[in-house]
């Protein structure tokens, strides 16, 4: 009897899950943010497992109402479905681990000796299952007693494996709520809490039993899918076309938002306008693509140098930028300037662009004499372009002709 309700709530449970995922796939839009992409690949790995998971229900239940259990083809198709199935759960993990190591730690998931050690483990324990439970199928097909050999014993692999891909997501799954989340109306404290929930309660059903596992890591990763959708459909107003990054419009309300809580503003809080210099002169001499181009390469580096803080990126005006950002003692305000400046070298070096990019900086700290966001606004405008002037009287001082007396 329990069987039986268990096998039907399943159904239901992973039809209504697969309708919210083809939903998910069939509403999504081509956007370079990192949320978008990191959630319509991996939806289609839940979309997979969704179907897996459902024809082993279906099998399941056909065997309740066939008496199916006791023929070769039946616990041959069973066993291998059931196979399948596990491994898909294992692998969501990893597939996890990848593109938030791709899209948010903005490196290859065979980068470095880590994670080539994990993909390392990752090919073994997937080697080993497929052994491990090719044997213990063809034991049970055959009627033969089943042996838990040494190598059996190594299928707990599986599932301390799976544990270990979700702790190694923790780390950037932190960066990509805030990257997420940020400035929606989605508060901190609750953005921690879907982080604990998302890595812990797949870790707890892992531990106990594989009956709890499937369906609780499946529903978790469905409901991570659905909410990056809709969170990313909302932001998608409020994101600038050509660069992915926020605009004015969402710079303004995130600003708001921030002076509405008092306890959120502190001397820690900065921020910094980032302008082209000569763009105008860019547009005119190369023309619009190559400014677009420009403004594009700009935006990227601005983001990758931004992968190790908290930042609030945005795409002010034409070719004006912003940035806001928490200082802090590992973190400086003077540090990030100096990677941003360092990926601005790095990209003149590389040619992409016909001729080199060089920007303006104006950065303004929080005091209590600033009363509301577009205070603060102004003084960073202001002090970028003071930096602008300061840039020009250099530019004419090296090609004004210089007379020997």
């Amino acid at each position: 009897m329990y069987e039986s309700t268990f096998n039907d709530s399943m159904l239901y449970f992973i039809v209504g899950c697969l309708f919210i995922l083809l939903n998910v796939k069939l509403n999504e839009k081509t956007t370079s943010q990192a949320s978008t992409q990191v959630g319509s690949i991996l939806s289609v790995v839940l979309l997979v497992q969704g179907i897996v998971i459902l024809l082993f229900t279906s099998l399941c239940t056909l065997n309740r109402i066939y008496d199916l259990g006791e023929t070769f083809t039946y616990k041959l198709v069973h066993g291998y479905v059931g196979a399948i199935m596990g491994y898909v759960s294992f692998v969501v993990p990893y597939c996890l681990f990848v593109l938030l190591k791709k899209y948010i730690g903005g490196n290859s998931f065979l980068k470095g000796a880590k994670n080539k050690l994990l993909f390392l483990i990752f090919i073994l324990v997937s080697v080993f299952y497929f052994i491990d439970i090719s044997t213990l199928i063809f034991q049970n097909c055959n009627n033969e007693l089943i042996s838990f050999s040494i190598l059996e014993n190594l299928l707990l692999l599986m599932p301390v494996t799976q544990i270990l891909f979700y702790i190694m997501c923790a780390k950037y799954l932190h960066r990509f709520f805030i990257n997420t989340f940020e400035g929606s109306s989605a508060s901190k404290k609750a953005t921690l809490i879907a982080e604990i929930l998302f890595i812990v309660s797949p870790i707890v059903a892992t531990s106990f039993s594989w009956i709890y596992a499937y369906p609780i890591c499946f529903a978790i990763m469905v409901c991570f899918v659905f909410v990056v959708q809709i969170v990313s459909q909302d932001r998608s107003v409020s994101i600038d076309f050509l660069t992915g990054l926020n605009n004015r419009k969402k710079l303004s309300r995130y600003l708001k938002r921030l002076f509405e809580k008092p306890a959120e503003l502190d001397h820690n809080l900065n921020l910094i306008f980032i302008d082209i210099n000569d763009f105008k002169s860019v547009n005119d001499t190369y023309g619009h693509n190559i400014g677009d181009k420009a403004l594009m390469n700009l935006s990227n580096c601005l983001k990758k140098a931004s992968s190790k803080y908290s930042c609030f990126l945005c795409r002010y005006a034409g070719d004006e930028f912003t940035v806001v950002l928490k200082h802090t003692i590992l973190n400086s305000v003077d540090e990030y300037i100096k990677t941003v400046e360092f990926q601005i070298d790095e990209l003149n070096k590389s040619g992409k662009l016909p001729f080199d990019l060089s920007i303006s900086i104006g950065a303004v700290q929080y005091n209590e004499s600033i009363s509301n966001e577009e205070e603060f606004i102004a003084q960073a405008d202001a002090k970028m372009y003071e930096e602008k002037q300061n840039y020009k009287a250099r530019k004419e001082k090296q090609e004004s002709p210089q007379f020997d007396l």
